[in-house]
């Protein structure tokens, strides 16, 4: 049997539920490996955003950024930044 915790609830478009805390763990680690990989973008607009949940950062269009992944990531989907494609050596 699969021990649930009834306070922590997922909010999202479709559903709530509670999760477990094998979810719980798969998240945390997802979450740690993409706060270690930062994405290299560049602004299409001027968008404020939070790199860490805690401060908040006007992000200035035409300007390039390490952010981390999760930030990225939303700024990619809403198509308020690019990726640059690093060159390796």
């Amino acid at each position: 049997m699969i021990k649930t915790k009834p306070d922590l609830v997922l909010y999202g478009p479709e559903r709530m539920h509670a999760i477990n805390d094998e979810e719980i763990e798969r998240f945390k680690k997802v979450s740690e490996e993409r706060a270690k990989s930062p994405i290299k973008v560049r602004m299409i607009q001027t968008k404020k955003g939070s790199p860490d949940g805690i401060r908040v950062i006007e992000y200035q269009k035409g300007e390039i950024y390490d952010l981390p992944a999760s930030l990225a990531e939303v700024f990619l989907r809403e198509g308020w930044a690019k990726k640059i494609q690093e060159v390796k050596k």
